[in-house]
């Protein structure tokens, strides 16, 4: 199922047929605040890195690194 598709940023929930309910394939709050602030970094022309993501989300760059490891371990692709 694709979620959100541009030029820099694919976001693709699997299929988990495991999945308990369709709430299971929802992304969370966190991860839809990257989605928002990655989005908007790319219409505005800027190159979406991991510092710049820590700025605009107030958290630190380790935070972002984790968080985006997180979210490909969960099914979500960055291409």
């Amino acid at each position: 199922m694709l979620i959100y598709h541009s030029s820099v940023f694919h976001v693709k929930v699997k299929n988990d047929t495991n999945a308990k309910n369709p709430t299971d394939l929802r992304p969370t709050p966190t991860i839809e605040d990257y989605l928002a602030v990655i989005y908007v970094m790319e219409r505005d022309g800027d190159e979406v890195i991991a510092a710049r993501l820590a700025e605009s989300l107030e958290v630190a760059p380790p935070t972002v690194t984790v968080t985006l490891k997180r979210m490909e371990r969960d099914g979500w692709d960055r291409g």
